[in-house]
């Protein structure tokens, strides 16, 4: 019915051959589906979580320039944002809950730089505490854990294998207010420049300009308001 040649058919599902135009409109015909529904952009097999109007209406909050967006390509911008924020935000978890400082220190092995999760979260975060004291390190990192309290907690457990991976795929199938106050609270600004992709983390930019910030969510209108702002160098001259 579709047109697949019968002596081939195994080469299609090895991945040796694909499918043609002719043979998707084919399928769209004779099962009834939407004209666009092989060239629609998913998630983890996930389609409406990248339809969603309100996930849209995030993402394009965060993005200055959002005609560039869309000439990048929205359901490409789509998958990469998603994929990048579960994978640096397990390394976030993961540094976090480090309790040993000493671990996150660099290798001089080129290898180990490019494998090693501790080189990332020493190159992401330690390296800017380095100076901090013990008893101001520890207060800061309790601090991030509860601003970031919601989202530490309705994301998978540390000690799981594919920490972003199963961020992710948590996400794709939470309900939309979680994954929108998940997207406002973790992206501070989303841009293209030079052709590329742009994400910057409000954990990450906290973390390297030691900053304590005291923050609320505004669910109606799905952004997350700031209320105070000091350095961790001013928390400690207080202390």
């Amino acid at each position: 019915m579709l047109g697949f040649e019968v002596n081939a058919i195994d080469d299609y599902f090895e991945g040796k051959r694909f499918p043609k135009l002719e043979h998707l409109l084919r399928a769209v015909e004779i099962f009834d589906l939407p004209h666009d529904y092989f060239f629609q952009t998913i998630i983890s097999m996930n389609r409406p979580f990248i339809q969603n109007p309100l996930i849209t209406y995030v993402l394009l909050e965060k993005t200055e320039d959002k005609l560039g967006m869309f000439n990048y390509g929205f359901g490409k911008a789509v998958l990469e944002i998603f994929d990048d924020t579960a994978k640096e935000f397990s390394y976030f978890k993961k540094w976090l809950h480090c309790d040993k400082r000493e671990k996150l220190k660099t290798k001089e092995d080129e290898w180990s730089r490019l494998t090693d999760q501790n080189v990332i979260m020493y190159e992401n975060y330690e390296r800017y505490l380095e100076n901090v004291s013990e008893a101001s390190y520890n207060k800061f990192k309790k601090h991030l854990s509860t601003q970031y309290y919601k989202e530490l907690e309705k994301t998978p457990d540390i000690d799981e294998r594919f920490l972003n991976e199963k961020i992710l795929t948590h996400l794709t199938h939470s309900d939309t207010d979680f994954v929108c106050k998940f997207i406002s609270e973790l992206i501070r600004d989303i841009n293209v420049t030079d052709g590329k992709l742009r994400i910057e983390y409000n954990f990450i930019y906290e973390v390297q300009n030691k900053l304590i910030r005291h923050r609320t969510y505004d669910r109606k209108n799905m952004k997350v308001i700031f209320s105070g702002e000091r350095t961790l160098d001013e928390l400690v001259e207080e202390i």
